[in-house]
């Protein structure tokens, strides 16, 4: 589990935010790692699942070993950590650069990243440490700040049975980040679901607000196991988050969509006013 926040725009804003982003994770308890500039090209073959683009930049090295421009950190990370040090929770943060193309100008650029990884046991402690160090990181970003989180269990436990092919299950995936019900009915049309289901996929991407409102409206959609499991998950960060004074800072809105084969569970975004875009990202991602 972890979040990974974008170092250009806080370089842009003060250098010296990085610093105190540096400072904050050491009092926390965390370690900072570094990992190559370089990769082999392998591991994000039998990982491009967890990669956002196949775009990478490739070359040979001197042994003729294909290898390529680091895309991402956290699958580095992960590969580094040894085995035997898995006994309890590794908490590490990086400061570092990915190389990606840039989807406005079509160039490959050099990217800035700020992040941390929580690798262990995944409890309400670690889901609750992830959320309030989000919460401060935004905090040292200065600025009025909101972190909008969702579960994708919760999510994807209404769709499960009720969508059966796994692209039409995709596409209501992206009406729901859309908080489009109009599309939602359109693609629902062909799926021979009931009117009740259709209102109860709808009002869930109607459902966004402080944390503490939307948790009871959002109890009156649980059906199954794996919905109940996500909204007790949730149910305990809300009372945490209460006894932090940290819940007026939290919404809980089921827009907030990211991919499957990525993440499992928790998810989070975070804003800082005067941007439009996300300047924080992250959840659980077991699966990697």
């Amino acid at each position: 589990m972890g979040f990974v926040m974008d170092n250009t725009f806080i370089r842009k804003k003060d250098e010296t935010v990085t610093q105190g982003l540096r400072a904050l994770f050491e009092r926390r308890g965390f370690t900072q790692v570094r990992v190559n500039q370089f990769e082999d090209y392998d591991m994000y073959v039998e990982n491009r699942n967890f990669l956002d683009s196949d775009n990478i930049i490739t070359f040979m090295d001197m042994d003729g070993k294909l290898k390529c421009m680091k895309p991402d950190v956290t699958l580095s990370v992960v590969k580094n950590i040894a085995a035997g040090r898995m006994a309890g929770c590794e908490k590490l943060y990086y400061v570092d650069e990915v190389c990606r193309l840039s989807r406005e100008s079509r160039e490959y650029k050099m990217l800035g990243q700020v992040g941390v990884e929580l690798i262990g046991p995944a409890d309400a402690l670690a889901n609750l440490e992830a959320v309030d160090l989000a919460l401060e990181s935004l905090a040292v970003i200065g600025g009025r700040h909101v972190l909008d989180i969702s579960h994708l269990g919760f999510v994807s436990g209404l769709l499960d049975g009720l969508v059966g092919e796994t692209v039409q299950k995709d596409n209501i995936m992206r009406a729901l980040h859309s908080k489009s019900p109009h599309i939602i009915d359109r693609l629902l049309a062909d799926q021979h679901v009931s009117e009740r289901d259709r209102a109860r996929i709808k009002t869930l991407a109607g459902l966004s607000g402080p944390i503490l409102d939307i948790l009871p409206r959002a109890a009156g959609l649980i059906d199954g196991s794996a919905m109940r499991d996500a909204y007790r998950e949730l149910e305990l960060l809300g009372e945490m988050l209460i006894a932090c004074g940290s819940a007026r800072r939290v919404n809980l809105d089921f827009s907030v969509i990211n991919d499957l084969d990525y993440y499992n569970g928790l998810i989070f975004h975070g804003y800082v006013e005067g941007l439009p875009d996300a300047v924080l990202t992250g959840g659980r991602y077991d699966n990697l």
